[in-house]
């Protein structure tokens, strides 16, 4: 191509010159001209010949692609008159979510679009894998509880069999459980350095001291009766403690341990009754199910025989991951039908506990939010028949509070409250928020005590509130 713009070039010159005859001129163009035309066309034809060479396929390409999904049709009027082979979806379900083909997971997708049952069902089995798979990886750690000669025969053990097991049981120290130093490492990097780094510096109780204080204090979690209570005995002080910030925040520390979360601090007695029943309540996504998990694996390693009750027969899977808990910690269920009335089903269940001489029977409850009347209606009524099925129950009703939720669950403390007599709190989450003050707001909410506190993913992670060992951890 150089050469030819050479010669062009060249002729152009040349006849500029006058050195060229008037007719050469056009001839050598037209030449020029032809040469070009039959380069490009061997050029093109080199390139198509280079492309049906290489087997690579190209995007335009289609004939690798299953022909059987372009058969299905993304109209969901369409897919409810053709209607959906149950055993296929069942079949596809069987399979480990990680295998199934892009043909499956779109037949799935398109199920849950066209039947409220088919997606009540997927939904429910895919939700019970994701437990499986989180209990799988619990027990790679060694945390599997594994069923003994014991737990089979239990209930054939005589009185002072299962008191003798109970208390050795109870002295044993779990040293695979995470400490309260770790689990509320979080909150106290959060809340706690900050509202120390206040004190940090100062020669004294000021007004600007003060004024941060508070304005720190109301803008936490830890609500504004809590925060009016500490300003108040703040502004209480002597002259001489404001006179030295390090002695205020002394004063603070100490009556924060020592009033506000010793005043939390109650021990649940499940010997008091027999069986002692248990309501648990909450919004979805609190911890729930976890909880009672953890609870039945708790009361059963200290001799107790445990029944839960799968209250919850409206939420997808709700059943399904309760039952998961109850064969990893190998303790019976109680479960009614698929959206059964739950009130019936917690009669039942605690019917079931008494006549079988059960010592602890934990209900699930369902779980919406907290806003919703229904839901605080059903509750109301679950606890009216509870007191039928067995006189005097339930015995505990806990509410199971999100530490991650702050202020929210402050709000959730209160309006589950005026609905439901609770008589005591499970706060989870607390190892992965730096929210954990929020336990002194909701305690001042509701004015119960805190029963447990859940401070990590173990089993063996749902502890006793103890105030002097959380106050410890909290301000190390």
């Amino acid at each position: 191509m150089q050469t030819l713009e050479l010669m062009t070039q060249a002729l152009i010159v040349a006849q500029a010159s006058g050195e060229m005859a008037d007719w050469i001129a056009p001839v050598v163009i037209v030449v020029v001209i032809l040469i070009v035309a039959a380069l490009a066309v061997a050029s093109r034809k080199n390139v198509e010949a280079d492309a049906s060479s290489d087997d690579t396929p190209r995007p335009t390409q289609v004939k690798d692609i299953d022909p059987k999904i372009k058969q299905y049709t993304t109209n969901v009027d369409e897919i409810r008159e053709q209607g959906f082979d149950e055993a296929e979806i069942e079949a596809i379900l069987a399979k480990p979510r990680d295998q199934r083909t892009m043909a499956e997971v779109r037949k799935l997708n398109l199920a849950k679009k066209a039947s409220k049952t088919l997606k009540e069902r997927i939904t429910a089995v895919e939700q019970t894998q994701l437990a499986r798979q989180e209990h799988d990886e619990f027990d790679a750690h060694g945390e599997v509880e594994t069923p003994t000669e014991d737990d089979t025969s239990s209930s054939e053990s005589t009185e002072a069999e299962v008191e003798s097991k109970s208390g050795d049981v109870a002295e044993q120290k779990e040293d695979d459980a995470k400490s309260f130093e770790d689990g509320l490492g979080k909150t106290r990097d959060g809340f706690s350095k900050e509202f120390f780094g206040l004190f940090k510096g100062k020669e004294q109780l000021d007004e600007d001291l003060r004024d941060a204080i508070e304005e720190f204090l109301y803008t936490s979690d830890i609500g504004a009766k809590a925060a009016t209570k500490i300003m108040a005995q703040i502004d209480r002080t002597k002259d001489e403690v404001k006179r030295d910030p390090t002695r205020v925040w002394e004063f603070v520390r100490r009556y924060i341990t020592e009033e506000m979360l010793a005043a939390r601090e109650d021990k649940l007695d499940i010997g008091k009754h027999a069986p002692f029943v248990m309501l648990i309540v909450g919004v979805n996504g609190a911890g729930k199910t976890t909880t009672i998990g953890k609870l039945a694996s708790r009361y059963k390693r200290q001799g107790k025989k445990v029944l839960v009750v799968a209250g919850d027969t409206f939420r997808a899977a709700a059943v399904e991951q309760l039952e998961v808990w109850t064969e990893r910690v190998n303790v019976p269920i109680h479960k009614g039908k698929t959206e059964a009335d739950p009130a019936s089903v917690v009669f039942d269940g605690i019917a079931r506990g008494v006549e079988e001489g059960f010592d602890v029977i934990l209900c699930d409850t369902s779980g919406r939010l907290h806003t919703d009347i229904r839901l605080m209606d059903e509750l109301k009524k679950i606890e009216r028949v509870s007191g039928k099925a067995l006189e005097g129950a339930p015995h505990e009703t806990v509410l199971v509070l999100d530490a991650n939720s702050g202020q929210n669950a402050v709000a959730q403390a209160r309006t589950f409250g005026e609905a439901l007599g609770i008589s005591g709190l499970i706060l989870t989450k607390l190892d992965g928020t730096a929210r954990g003050g929020v336990i002194m707001g909701i305690g001042e909410e509701l004015d119960v005590p805190v029963r447990y506190v859940g401070i990590g993913e173990g089993i063996k992670d749902l502890r006793e509130f103890d105030a002097r060992e959380f106050a410890d951890a909290l301000f190390l």
